[in-house]
């Protein structure tokens, strides 16, 4: 059974000092202990990083859909037995930007942004 420590002589010039069995760590534990935290976030960014490759999704997080295609339009897609030519018309610059890198991908996975 562990007790309780007086406290120490406030008139006393040396600080206080847990007993000797307490808060010890060595050096080598400590750096042991760093070393397996330092594995363990790597280890943690690299399965981050291969599951966000391996499950990539894209979403239309615009408020009135802008990016997705109607639900017409993905059946009409789905009906097409051949393939076929894709013209996009795209209002501004910035439209043409955002919209310009997924439509490809939209327009191969049959209408919506992956995710949608």
């Amino acid at each position: 059974m562990i007790q309780a420590q007086p406290d120490p002589d406030p008139s006393s010039s040396a600080p206080y000092r847990p007993p000797s069995r307490f808060f010890r760590i060595g050096r080598v534990q400590i750096a042991v202990n760093v070393f397996v935290q330092f594995v363990a976030v790597i280890i943690l960014v690299l399965m981050a990083n291969y599951l966000s490759f391996r499950h990539h999704k894209t979403l239309d997080w615009s408020s009135t859909g802008r990016y997705t295609l109607s639900e017409d339009t993905k059946y009409y897609l789905k009906q097409l037995q051949e393939p076929c030519k894709a013209y996009l018309f795209i209002a501004n610059k910035m439209d043409s930007r955002v919209a310009g890198r997924s439509a490809a991908s939209v327009l191969r996975s049959g209408g919506a942004p992956a995710g949608v």
